[in-house]
């Protein structure tokens, strides 16, 4: 893996002598060392680099002092850095009476001189998402004095999404893993409300034009909705089985389901950011000529 620097903090210090300019959260403070490279890439390791110094690169508790002793699984020799690839899977698990949910990113010089915790700028809204991985999910956060940080969120198994399948005026969805008892209905839902529903059967619905020519085109349009699966106890939204793209959205495309008539998308099926089902309903009203999404 090629590491390319981060920029945003090698912008030009004041001069000395003049009067101190309000802190840019883009510029590590002197003395820090700066994360050049951090992102968790397939949902269960850190990949995390540093111009090249001795020592290693660690994660320990936040206000604890001893690190954890993550696999290391390396990165590509390049000269310059010094990076490593650690198994956030080996942390120990977060517990209700006191598993560490948070930890920093520290590089522990050699001879056993003090920790030193990683700098990074503010990170991107727009991150991959975190795979879910051992019960949990792991996200990259920034505390305040700027401070890599991993977080680490228990995670419940739910139901995903095993196959779609079918033509352009019909398909059909296979939910497997942790369906809820006694489902038997898969829904459509965004904030305002539910907006349609299927029968579900032995995790297997259909999602056809006729379920849509039922709704009133007027309420439905423009809209995006989370496929949920619907059970007596509570509802579940459909997750990818592994969420392991940046952009799911690009990398594992889902198909659309066409008025038979027109030929314009009536529903297209997409995952989001956190790997989530959703439904997306074009803006124009089934039957429109040209309708587009």
């Amino acid at each position: 893996m090629r590491i390319a620097r981060r920029r945003g903090h090698d912008t030009d210090r004041p001069e000395p002598g003049t009067a101190p300019a309000p802190v840019d959260p883009r510029v590590p403070p002197p003395g820090r060392v700066v994360a050049e490279f951090a992102g968790i890439l397939d949902g269960r390791s850190l990949w995390v680099a540093v111009t090249a110094r001795p020592g290693r690169l660690a994660l320990r508790p936040v206000g604890g002092d001893q690190p954890h002793a993550l696999p290391d699984h390396g990165t590509d020799d390049q000269p310059g850095w010094l990076g490593a690839r650690l198994d956030l899977t080996a942390l120990p698990p977060v517990t209700e009476d006191g598993g560490p949910a948070v930890h920093e990113v520290v590089l522990l010089p050699p001879g056993g001189a003090a920790a030193q915790p990683l700098w990074t700028p503010p990170l991107r809204e727009h991150r991959p998402p975190p795979a879910v991985r051992a019960g949990a999910q792991f996200l990259l956060r920034r505390a305040e004095d700027g401070t890599l940080r991993v977080r680490q969120v228990p995670w419940t198994p739910g139901p995903t999404l095993a196959r779609v399948a079918g033509g352009r005026e019909s398909l059909t969805l296979v939910v497997a893993g942790a369906v809820p008892a006694g489902a038997h209905h898969l829904a459509l839902v965004d904030d305002a409300g539910e907006i349609a529903r299927v029968p579900l059967a032995d995790g297997v619905a259909q999602l056809d034009v006729a379920t849509l020519d039922a709704l009133d085109a007027a309420t439905v349009a423009d809209r995006t909705a989370r496929v949920i699966v619907l059970a007596p106890d509570g509802a579940a939204h459909v997750m990818r089985h592994a969420n392991d793209l940046g952009d799911a959205r690009v990398g594992a495309p889902l198909p659309t389901l066409f008025d038979p008539v027109t030929g314009a998308p009536r529903v297209r099926l997409r995952w989001g950011p956190g790997g989530g089902l959703l439904a997306r309903l074009p803006e124009l009203a089934a039957g429109a000529e040209g309708a587009e999404a």
